[in-house]
């Protein structure tokens, strides 16, 4: 309750990146029950394995990939309530095996998922797919917000000084909605948007006729 200042609202509908780090380091669990129909790899969990939480979740997207059922998290049902209290009392029941599986989550998060390592890692690929070094290339994709997760790992490649050094990189800022409820549905608005997007990305590209095009979307 320490943490709650001001509004109450305001506080939980987002946390800076010192509140969230405070957030996590006093937590012992962390929970996302996630059904959102575009999830893919949730950079909160990340999160949560870098402090060292054990972490329930839904088989939704490419979540199973991070999260192992029983080895270094849960993973429920979606939309299965029972499923998840049940995992809920099972981790807070048992303190010892919480903190076996944030300490394995710890490890995974600084032997697989960390900055430098994901910038190696998609400067492998890069060479991989086409067995030669590259000139130019595009990334294209928002700037956080509202996208996070997505647009985080865009900004990670575009201020990337190693990549700098490799490569030379332009970034296509795509128009942003003002946040993501609507994002996937068919309506006039988000129509504009892509239409606005396809017609810039288009000009440059014949501009800046990249050797290849990275879209973390």
């Amino acid at each position: 309750q320490s943490l709650f200042r001001g509004d109450r609202n305001a506080f939980f509908d987002k946390a800076d990146k010192l509140l969230k780090r405070k957030l996590l380091a006093q937590a012992n669990l962390f929970v996302l029950p996630t059904y959102y129909a575009f999830e893919g790899q949730p950079l909160v969990i990340l999160e949560a394995m870098s402090a060292g939480l054990p972490v329930i979740t839904t088989r939704k997207g490419a979540i199973e990939e991070t999260v192992k059922d029983g080895e270094n998290g849960f993973l429920v049902k979606i939309r299965d309530c029972e499923q998840l209290k049940n995992s809920v009392l099972e981790v807070i029941s048992h303190p010892e095996l919480a903190k076996m599986i944030g300490s394995r989550n710890r490890e995974v998060y600084l032997k697989e998922y960390t900055k430098d390592i994901f910038v190696e890692n998609l400067y492998q690929v890069i060479l991989g797919a086409l067995q030669e070094k590259l000139q130019r290339i595009l990334v294209v994709g928002y700037s956080p917000p509202p996208q996070e997760g997505t647009a985080k790992m865009t900004e990670i490649i575009v201020d990337s000084a190693y990549l700098k050094k490799k490569f030379d990189i332009e970034f296509f800022s795509l128009k942003k909605r003002t946040d993501v409820v609507n994002r996937g549905k068919f309506g006039l608005s988000n129509i504009s948007y892509n239409v606005a997007n396809l017609f810039n990305y288009i000009k440059l590209i014949i501009k800046f006729r990249p050797d290849i095009i990275h879209m973390p979307l």
